[in-house]
């Protein structure tokens, strides 16, 4: 399923205007979004940062793996934003491909992240506002609902109906498809589809996408094994040999050539 980020400016703007020296009110923004083209889509529609008695105008720009999107105001409205608003929402969806490099197993899932850069802001008169804590990175772990062969997610008769129909199947039978051979999950399948795979679906039934059981958390994409502390190796000493001395030889004598010998 798609699932939404706000793009917020949680503090209020304390900037003065270079010119005025009053506070600073929003009068533009633009932000760059780039994302995994391979994993999800991504659209991106303004927030409430403007109400109705702004007029605003906003577009966005959309390439391979990113998206730019800006809005502007014209004129000076009195009811112009200064922070502690949503200026976008961004959309994501995943990719049509995800679904087929899924498989609804234990703990399945890509991590994916959104870089979002160059995120300017600028008051009624173009001068620049300082950002605060506004256009930051997000991570998305795109999952299927454990147990969800029917993929409708919810856990129910269909799921259950469809590994048992294939109970018994083997790798290189027509009924055996890695879909619904779902346990062991790691490393890889054990190639059968039997009680284990049925009872992964029934241990899990009524499970949702929006409350599924077990839990499904997300992931950073940034965790790592801890590294270990490597070993100095001790430098070794590099002993000199003093090269041997050359003697020059005697030139040679050169060779005396023969004349040839006739022919009888």
């Amino acid at each position: 399923e798609g699932v939404n980020f706000d793009v917020n400016l949680n503090l209020p703007i304390t900037s003065l205007d270079p010119k005025s020296g009053e506070t600073q009110q929003i009068g533009s923004f633009e932000f760059e979004v780039r994302y995994d083209a391979k994993y999800v889509t991504v659209e991106v529609t303004p927030g409430d940062i403007f109400t109705t008695a702004v007029t605003a105008d906003c577009n966005s720009f959309t390439g391979e793996g990113f998206i730019q999107f800006f809005c502007v105001t014209k004129g000076k409205p009195a009811d112009a934003p200064d922070g502690d608003v949503t200026i976008a929402v961004l959309h994501v969806e995943p990719t049509a491909d995800v679904y087929k490099l899924l498989i609804p197993n234990q703990e399945n899932g890509i991590v994916t992240q959104l870089i979002n850069q160059d995120c300017q802001l600028s008051d009624l008169q173009g001068h620049p506002i300082a950002l605060n804590g506004v256009c930051e990175n997000a991570a998305i772990t795109i999952r299927y609902l454990e147990g969800d062969v029917h993929a409708d997610c919810v856990i129910d008769v269909l799921d259950q109906q469809q590994v048992a129909f294939r109970w018994g199947a083997q790798l290189g039978n027509l009924l055996y498809s890695p879909l619904y051979d779902l346990e062991p999950s790691f490393p890889k399948a054990d190639g059968d589809i039997d009680a284990k795979d049925l009872q992964f679906v029934y241990g899990r039934h009524l499970s949702t996408c929006e409350s599924p059981n077990p839990a499904q958390e997300p992931q950073s994409g940034k965790e790592r094994k801890p590294q270990s502390t490597p070993t100095p190796v001790p430098t070794p000493t590099l002993k000199k040999t003093p090269l041997p001395t050359l003697t020059q030889k005697p030139p040679l004598t050169p060779l005396v050539t023969l004349p040839p010998t006739p022919t009888p």
